[in-house]
């Protein structure tokens, strides 16, 4: 039996493409073979598993128009990929299962989390611009694919299946740090291939390498192998191949090397992707100014004076109740609390916007809650303390007109 050069799997002998990587077999290579587990190694079980991920090691040309458009025409890739995903949530709990009681993912399982997992590589890598070809909507390995995966099959650690999530964590957070940092390298790879019709080769190989290794984080999550993901974290060591013209579409390659100017990048993306984690606030500065800017005034404007009328009713519906009617005064108390409270949750909503001013708003925001509290003790309350509840809401409501002169000044 002879083996791709490329990702070692099996081939028959009229076989021109690898069915897994897309390799052309009769094209000459000097990758080494490497012969996947045998069924007699995975019974015996496998400290660790291959995740074959496969990608064009040259940056291809990219069409303009595809490049602008890509989000809007990846929209049924997108929708088909969520309902991928539900079904891949819950064939990982039953492979959990599986997995816990009989030490291996059952194959059908395996196989259908994988065919998922090569589905969401193909989508993302066409999204951030990794490849050019819109993906299609199957799922099965073909040889025509810009993108392949394939994870040897292997029995698992009881322990560390049970412990999965837990085990999870250090590569779950390092890749959720590489996604922030991606937004960024995406955005200026979006921008240069609208520019020049393709993205700089360090940028391709810096989110090649986020992207393989989200993959390979996923396909750990989900029981698909015991490897953790962090073996090659800033690349492998390169690997020499015969010379490709820079516009000939080449082979994929199941191994990532980085240059001088990849790693660059890739690390620069981590660092962001740390910063702006720590940092989240930063991101949604411009838009949030934006806002507070434009809206901001306007909008807490209005939300006093709505509070205040709120209040002067009250007051004013306090002073003629009779408490030992039906409802009586606790019924006005409790419709003023309503209001408030709705206020409350409306100026909840743009705090998030709020960029100058931010103390004061606290101030104001807290002066509110202060109100609504003492709305629903009035509520609340027994017969004859309404004209005491009413007193101490004139005065608060005194409070709340300084705090909010102090807000409208500083926005």
């Amino acid at each position: 039996m002879s083996f791709c050069t490329n990702c070692g799997t099996p081939l028959s002998a009229a076989q021109r493409y690898c069915t897994v990587c897309g390799h052309d077999v009769m094209r000459a290579s000097l990758l080494v073979p490497a012969p996947p587990i045998s069924a007699a190694q995975s019974a015996q079980g496998s400290a660790g598993a291959r995740v074959l991920v496969g990608l064009g090691a040259t940056a291809p040309r990219q069409r303009r128009w595809s490049v602008l458009l890509r989000v809007v025409i990846s929209i049924p890739l997108l929708i088909w990929l969520v309902l991928l995903s539900v079904a891949s949530l819950v064939t990982t709990f039953a492979a959990w299962f599986a997995a816990l009681v009989a030490g291996v993912v059952p194959r059908a399982m395996q196989q259908f989390l994988t065919d998922v997992l090569r589905y969401n590589a193909k989508v993302e890598a066409y999204l951030c611009l990794l490849t050019d070809r819109w993906p299609g909507l199957w799922l099965g390995a073909r040889a025509s694919d810009q993108v392949s995966l394939d994870i040897d099959h292997v029995h698992l650690n009881r322990a560390a299946v049970l412990f999965r999530l837990v085990l999870a964590v250090p590569s779950a957070l390092v890749a959720g740090v590489l996604g922030v940092g991606a937004y960024f390298l995406t955005f200026v790879m979006w921008v240069s291939a609208l520019i020049r019709g393709r993205v700089p080769q360090s940028l391709h190989e810096a989110r090649g390498q986020v992207w393989r290794f989200t993959v390979r984080s996923t396909a750990f999550i989900q029981l698909l192998t015991p490897t953790q993901p962090f073996d090659g974290f800033f690349g492998d060591p390169p690997m020499v191949e015969g010379a490709t013209h820079v516009d000939a579409p080449t082979p994929l390659t199941t191994t990532w090397s980085l240059s001088k100017w990849g790693k660059v990048v890739f690390v620069l993306t981590l660092l962001s992707g740390a910063y702006f984690q720590t940092q989240p606030s930063l991101l949604r500065w411009p838009f949030s100014y934006t806002i507070d800017r434009t809206a901001g005034p306007t909008f807490i404007a209005a939300i006093n004076q709505n509070i205040v009328v709120d209040l002067a009713n009250y007051v004013s519906a306090s002073t003629n109740c009779v408490n030992n009617a039906a409802g009586g005064c606790p019924v006005d108390a409790a419709t003023a609390q309503i209001d408030v409270a709705g206020q409350l949750a409306t100026l909840h909503s743009f705090q998030t916007f709020v960029v100058e001013g931010r103390d004061e708003f606290r101030a104001y925001v807290l002066e509110v809650e202060k109100i609504e509290l003492t709305l629903q003790q009035a509520a609340n309350a027994p017969r004859g303390e309404d004209a005491t509840y009413a007193t101490l809401v004139t005065h608060e409501v005194q409070t709340l007109g300084q705090l909010y002169v102090a807000l409208h000044r500083a926005l």
